[in-house]
């Protein structure tokens, strides 16, 4: 039999866990009540998107760009990401580091609408010479090789290579869905494709409107936004031969009251990002700010299926402007405004560890991912 005494020493042990356990509850929950006050202090998140931006998404916003992401899945997201800023065109890497220069600065000049071809090598973008002239330009990544493709005295915008990088389609006339420079000429934009190397080029919309033209990973259609039927909607269509438009395969995706634009499909073609809830834009042509047709307040990504079926919206997003998928698939990187600070950012395609890459005051647009995994800087 054991001695009484024991017995006492074991319950007193015990109570003293039990005060212990009671202590650190309390201690925990002021440190809860200390982290949300932080939270609510240094977030640059509104009220309203607050609702939609979980806990984790929150703490992610205010960690290390490097430090966000699970090891795996970041190690799996190699690669470079432009973006245009200040009228110049930039790349980083995917975690935000890295950024440099790829064009000159040039007075009158401005750079726009990067778009990484394939394999990283080369940037498609938009030349606005501020003279009434505007080119459809291909330069390296480094800098380096700027050639002219095409060009005149439309206004240009939204190039995007094929997937086999032979070709760039883009748009030519006034884009009210675009966040780019003042168009002067052309109510309705229309989509051209030009082969790189031989300069050939046609009119795959002929007429009927479209922007922000998006290739389907194996090159046989293009996701688009047009008005043809009166708002904004997403489309897509196949190419034929004379790499037209088939009338008979244009497919519209979307049936809102509000604008959709900016569609990317996903590397694996069984997606479209776009962003929804634009106001639809009602002004006539004549030189005005592009990005002041249209109210972003409301603005978000949503993400359907290629036949437009179960559309679904991204949490977090509201402000986003532009998009572009990761090589995986697994991740989108946005041009997003927050209380009207434009940066880029990354999020994953479940709605979740929303990032910002970017933080100086210059508005950041356009960001392009390339669809291959390619090198980091």
């Amino acid at each position: 039999m054991r001695p009484p005494k024991l017995t006492v020493v074991k319950t007193i042990r015990r109570r003293d866990i039990q005060i212990m356990n009671k202590r650190a509850v309390a201690v925990y929950k002021i440190k809860v009540l200390l982290l949300t006050a932080l939270l609510l202090v240094t977030t640059d998140v509104s009220p309203q998107e607050s609702k939609k931006v979980s806990h984790g998404n929150m703490l992610a916003r205010m960690a290390p760009a490097a430090s966000v992401f699970a090891p795996a899945a970041r190690l799996s997201e190699t690669g470079l990401i432009a973006f245009s800023a200040g009228g110049q065109i930039y790349v980083m890497n995917s975690d935000g580091s890295g950024v440099s220069p790829v064009t000159d600065r040039v007075p009158e000049v401005r750079n726009l609408y990067p778009a990484l071809s394939p394999d990283g090598s080369r940037i498609a973008f938009i030349r606005d010479e501020g003279v009434g002239n505007y080119a459809l330009c291909v330069i390296g990544v480094d800098g380096k090789n700027l050639q002219r493709i095409t060009g005149g005295d439309i206004p240009l915008g939204e190039p995007a290579w094929s997937p086999d990088g032979s070709r760039l389609a883009y748009v030519r006339g006034y884009d009210p869905t675009s966040e780019g420079f003042a168009g002067l000429t052309s109510c309705s934009p229309d989509i051209y494709v030009i082969d790189v190397a031989s300069r050939k080029e046609v009119n795959v919309t002929q007429g009927a409107g479209g922007t922000d033209p998006s290739w389907s990973p194996d090159g046989t259609r293009i996701a688009f936004s047009s008005n043809r039927d009166g708002n904004y909607e997403i489309y897509t269509a196949a190419l034929n031969g004379s790499q037209s438009f088939n009338g008979s395969q244009i497919q519209r995706l979307t049936y809102t009251e509000w604008a959709e634009a900016e569609p990317s499909w996903s590397p694996d073609g069984g997606r479209i990002a776009y962003v929804a809830h634009l106001i639809q834009a009602n002004s006539e042509c004549g030189f005005m700010p592009t990005g002041g047709a249209i109210n972003l307040a409301s603005s978000s990504v949503y993400l359907m299926n290629a036949d437009g079926s179960n559309q679904t919206s991204l949490a977090g997003t509201t402000g986003t402007t532009e998009l572009s998928w990761s090589p995986s698939g697994a991740w989108l990187a946005l041009a997003l405004r927050v209380r009207g600070d434009a940066q880029i950012y990354v999020i994953d395609a479940w709605g979740g560890n929303l990032t910002k890459l970017t933080s100086d005051p210059t508005p950041k647009y356009s960001p392009s991912w390339a669809r291959y995994q390619t090198t980091s800087k």
